[in-house]
Order: structure tokens, then C-alpha cells, then sequence
């Protein structure tokens, strides 16, 4: 990545992910995020998600949404912001208020509302 080869460095990074080493994330995430790279980045996030199942960190969770929301993807968001929530993240608030206006659902609107509320109360 630091070469700015990130099709290379996602071939390498990929694996670790997949194994749940999470060392390459920080300095790969945002590379990716600077090149409007999401799908890519997206699923990288995923991949180390899914290498945790349930125990998961909810910052990796949080970072999941993040992503996903800036995509467009209502419910993935959801789904991996409400797990953050739950988990203790409090950064995830502002995913939770876009899933709220975004959803097509409206009780998942009114659940990520609820979410939303109980990590950030000072913010509506």
C-alpha cells in the first residue's frame, strides 16, 4: 500500500482479514478510502467481521457500517451498526441516524432511531 499499489496490497491483506489479523487495516483503510475504493474496502471489513462471527469488535463493526452506509446499503449498516451499538461502540451514532432517514423499513427507521439515541442522547 505504501508503494500505492492497492490492488497488490489488498491481494496480501485480504488473507490476514480473512484470519482476523487486523494489523493491516490502518494503514490500508484509509488508502482505500482516499481512492473512493468503498466496495473494496467494504468487503476487506467484511471479511474480517465474518473471520470474528459474534465476537467481533464492535469498532470493526463500527467501521463496517460506515462504510456500507456511505454506499448506500441501508441494511447492511443497520445490521453491523446495531451490533456496534449493542457491543458498547458510541462512534456509531451518526450511522444509525443516517440508517434512520435511509431505510426502507419503517420499523427498522424507528429501531436504528432507538439505536441511535441510546449511544449519542445528546444528539436527535
Amino acid at each position: 500500500a505504501r508503494r500505492g499499489d492497492l490492488d497488490e496490497a489488498l491481494r496480501w491483506a485480504r488473507p490476514l482479514c480473512e484470519e482476523g489479523r487486523l494489523q493491516v487495516l490502518p494503514e490500508l483503510a484509509p488508502r482505500l478510502q482516499r481512492a473512493r475504493r468503498m466496495p473494496e474496502l467494504a468487503s476487506l471489513l467484511g471479511a474480517a467481521v465474518r473471520s470474528f462471527d459474534d465476537g467481533a469488535p464492535a469498532d470493526l463493526r463500527a467501521d463496517l457500517a460506515a462504510v456500507l452506509a456511505l454506499q448506500g446499503d441501508a441494511e447492511g449498516a443497520r445490521f453491523h451498526g446495531v451490533r456496534a451499538a449493542a457491543a458498547g461502540n458510541r462512534r456509531v451514532g451518526s450511522v444509525l441516524r443516517w440508517v434512520a432517514r435511509h431505510h426502507p423499513e419503517a420499523a427498522a427507521r424507528s429501531d436504528a432511531a432507538a439505536w441511535a439515541r441510546s449511544v449519542d442522547p445528546e444528539r436527535r
